[in-house]
């Protein structure tokens, strides 16, 4: 396993280049120990401000191990494709963005755009996630078109927006805009939520867990009572792979539906818990 760890306090934030991830995965320690990496405004080498030791954890099996306080380093596991990479604290922007494969396991809260352009892979936050987790890179006018995003915690605004394919999972509460402009796939919140849920969406799923009032957001219409068998084997899946919070009752089956948004053809589905 390689341990990496900072050699100090950052005090300015670095941006992790995309192709890190196959030197890790490959364990070329020289190349990565060169690589050029951008910290603040000047550029530097990754041996400069991390350390990096091959060795075994007690509890934890990975092949890349980041052990301290990330929170000011952007792109960690940015296109990690395969094998399992642990985080043991806090990390910046960008974590897991335009990730194929493997799983990311974050012991810690994230930054903004986590997932940003995911396609495919296990994606596990075991505190919160900031805004846009989900959405789109710069450029592209589709969000993560793929792969499981699981967040214990709560998230920030716009999550999953314009979501093409996937699954997010949010194990409290969401900020404002949940689902905005999404494309399709499929949101789950087991918390409260905010008072704009799937505004502008074209098509996917929106599942909400906790009871709540739809009435009041007129871009939805209430349409029947629903219970559908897909979601007792989608909850019966989360929970035996424990990505479902305890509170939750994993034999859930009757929802109210409701359809929206009501000017994109009313093509999307807002679920709630009833």
């Amino acid at each position: 396993m390689i341990t990496i760890t900072p050699k100090k306090n950052l005090e300015s934030f670095v941006e992790l280049p995309s192709q890190l991830s196959e030197l890790l995965i490959n364990a070329e320690i020289d190349q990565i120990l060169k690589i050029k990496i951008r910290n603040g405004r000047s550029e530097r080498t990754f041996q400069e401000l991390f350390d990096l030791h091959e060795n075994t954890h007690p509890t934890i099996e990975a092949e890349v191990l980041f052990e301290g306080d990330f929170s000011k380093v952007h792109g960690i596991g940015r296109n990690w494709n395969e094998g399992k990479f642990h985080v043991l604290g806090n990390t910046g922007d960008c974590l897991g963005e335009q990730m194929t494969g493997g799983t990311l396991v974050v012991e810690g809260n994230t930054g903004d755009c986590t997932a940003r352009g995911m396609s495919g892979g296990r994606l596990i936050i075991q505190a919160n996630a900031g805004d846009h987790l989900g959405s789109f890179c710069p450029g592209s006018m589709k969000g993560m078109t793929g792969g499981e995003v699981f967040v214990q915690g709560s998230v920030g605004q716009f999550c999953g927006h314009r979501m093409r394919r996937g699954t997010i999972i949010i194990g409290e509460s969401s900020g404002s805009r949940l689902g905005y402009e999404m494309l399709a796939g499929t949101i789950v919140c087991c918390g409260p939520i905010p008072d704009t849920v799937g505004l502008n969406m074209v098509r996917g799923t929106i599942l909400i867990l906790n009871p709540a009032n739809l009435s009041a957001m007129s871009h939805l219409e209430e349409a029947v009572q629903y219970e559908p068998a897909v979601f007792r084997l989608l909850l019966k899946y989360l929970n035996l792979n424990k990505m479902l919070p305890t509170s939750i009752d994993p034999t859930t089956s009757h929802f109210t539906r409701y359809l929206g948004d009501m000017t994109m053809d009313k093509r999307g589905e807002v679920l709630i818990a009833s």
